[in-house]
């Protein structure tokens, strides 16, 4: 029964293992101490957006959701490419309308990770996010 399988899978994980189950790639059983500690007035929401946003293996929505980013960035570069054609293969507004509007989930993706990032400096530090952040500037500066 489910019951029963639940049961046995709490009893046998392991502190600092995937949590959920059905996650069964490699980097979903990494252990989790490779992230910064959160704040200590950082609260359960900015806590919990953290681990979503920035750990895979936190929960299975985290690692489906880490798992779509590529695509996403694909989908924005392929959205980017094929304006470029001439003629162009889809409607130009249509096209503007789409890039804008995956740019636009993609700043609020940043926006939220350096807003509820326990120690900004570490934020900073990391490469992928100042590529993350000069990658959003395009829409900011035509906005």
């Amino acid at each position: 029964s489910s019951n029963s399988s639940r049961a046995r899978f709490l009893r046998d994980r392991r502190p600092g293992m995937e949590s959920m189950s059905s996650c069964t790639s490699l980097h979903c059983l990494a252990p989790r101490n490779r992230l910064p500690k959160p704040r200590d007035r950082q609260g359960k929401w900015a806590s919990g957006i953290w681990r979503f946003l920035e750990d895979p293996e936190s929960s299975c929505a985290a690692h489906y959701y880490a798992s779509m980013s590529s695509p996403f960035i694909m989908l924005s570069v392929f959205l980017t490419c094929i304006q470029t054609f001439e003629p162009s293969p889809i409607d130009p507004l249509i096209g503007a309308i789409l890039e804008s509007a995956v740019e636009v989930l993609f700043i609020i993706e940043v926006a939220m990770r350096f807003f509820v990032c326990p120690n900004r400096k570490v934020f900073f530090s990391s490469p992928y996010n100042v590529i993350d952040m000069m990658s959003t500037l395009p829409l900011l500066m035509r906005g």
